[in-house]
């Protein structure tokens, strides 16, 4: 029917199966099946035979390189973020405390164990938990404080007020494809700590719109910089915004439409071809998926 197959590539799911079973003290074993089984199961939904990947940083296109996604074109979608949706807010009254942020699902990928044992240790805080996961129950348990307010789920139409409430918004999750949480703090003028890694580095530039931290003592040295100096939150709040604005819906959404339009005029003149590459990938793809299933079954991975 000569229609172009574009795949987006949002969640790197490879990454955090790996994340999730290691935090659950699975086997060695274990982890390594369970780790083909997915990677097969990616290349088995067709990823290598598209005309185009879209993924949304270059840590994520990294990534897919390195999994052997090599057969198909890997773009960058522009980062994108909703200014009227979510922008500062006047009159906004202060909090009595100062006050953290997490936005996100609680999963053992977002890493917030280790962000909560963190914020355990400061005195005068409390955080706000805006999400739901499996985690959630866990988390709760361990810290209970007046310190933690878990809110589970918000309508997203609310988020921009609790945003624009924050003192600071953190992002500890070192597996981000991108952060559009961090994105969204940035838009109201909320100051950002996050996690130096993955797709957070393509937002995050440390010390101009944000801190970034990879070590406990990163994380206290920064929580306090970012506490105590005004004129340096004041210049990462504007750089923050700005660098949201530059990103609004309408100025990056005619990248993706050009797109669209090139790939589907390419289509169209293009003849086809059987036995080229990617066919011959995806049929020696699918034989080894059916062989990973048996061996698990063989070996009992499932039980």
């Amino acid at each position: 029917m000569k229609i172009p197959v574009v795949y987006s590539w949002h969640t790197d799911i490879i990454h955090y199966n790996k994340t999730y079973l290691k935090k659950k003290n699975s086997n060695i074993l274990k982890i390594y099946f369970s780790d083909l089984l997915v990677k097969s199961t990616i290349y088995f939904s067709g990823i290598n035979n598209c005309q185009q990947i879209l993924t949304v940083s270059k840590n994520s296109q990294k990534r897919l390189e390195n999994y052997g996604i090599v057969f198909s074109p890997i773009k960058l979608i522009p980062i994108i973020i909703d200014t009227k949706m979510f922008y500062p807010l006047d009159n906004i009254q202060k909090n009595d405390i100062y006050t953290i942020l997490f936005v996100g699902r609680i999963d053992p990928e977002k890493n917030l164990d280790e962000l909560l044992g963190y914020v355990n240790q400061i005195d005068n805080v409390k955080m706000l938990l805006i999400g739901d996961g499996i985690s959630k129950e866990y988390l709760e348990e361990k810290y209970k404080s007046n310190k933690f307010n878990f809110m589970g789920k918000v309508k997203r139409e609310e988020l921009n007020y609790y945003y624009n409430k924050a003192d600071l918004f953190i992002n500890p999750s070192k597996t981000e494809t991108l952060g559009f949480t961090t994105l969204e703090a940035l838009a109201t003028k909320t100051n950002v700590l996050a996690y130096n890694a993955g797709g957070t580095k393509d937002i995050i530039v440390h010390r101009e719109n944000g801190l970034l931290y990879q070590s406990k003592e990163e994380f206290f040295d920064n929580f306090n910089l970012i506490r105590l100096n005004t004129d340096l939150n004041q210049k990462m709040q504007e750089n923050g915004i700005k660098f949201c604005l530059k990103h609004d819906i309408p100025n990056q959404c005619e990248y993706l439409l050009d797109l669209y339009r090139t790939l589907i005029k390419e289509n169209k003149n293009k003849k086809n071809n059987w036995l080229k590459l990617k066919n011959i990938n995806k049929l020696f793809t699918i034989i080894i998926y059916l062989g990973i299933i048996v061996i698990f079954k063989i070996i009992g991975i499932f039980n």
